[in-house]
C-alpha cells in the first residue's frame, strides 16, 4: 500500500458557474402555474356559493341575523 500523503497536494477545488438569473416570461409563466389553483379553487368557491345563495338567500340572511341577533356580540352599546 501506499501512503497517502506520498501523492502530494490535492487539487484546488473547481465550482460551477451559478446558473443564469430566469428571464421576465419565465418568471412571470412559474408564477402563474403556481397560482393557478388558488386561483381555480376561488372561483370554483365563488361559483358554489352563488349557487348556494340563490336557492336559500333570504333563509340564510334570516338565519344569520337571528343566530347574531341572539349572540349580543353586536348588540348596540348601553346609552348613558
Amino acid at each position: 500500500m501506499e501512503n497517502e500523503s506520498a501523492r502530494g497536494p490535492l487539487p484546488p477545488l473547481v465550482f460551477p458557474a451559478p446558473p443564469a438569473p430566469p428571464k421576465r416570461r419565465h418568471t412571470f409563466l412559474i408564477g402563474f402555474i403556481a397560482l393557478f389553483p388558488l386561483m381555480l379553487s376561488f372561483f370554483v368557491l365563488n361559483i358554489l356559493w352563488q349557487i348556494i345563495d340563490k336557492m336559500i338567500g333570504p333563509t340564510l340572511g334570516t338565519g344569520i341575523n337571528w343566530v347574531v341577533s341572539k349572540t349580543g356580540l353586536f348588540a348596540e352599546p348601553p346609552s348613558e
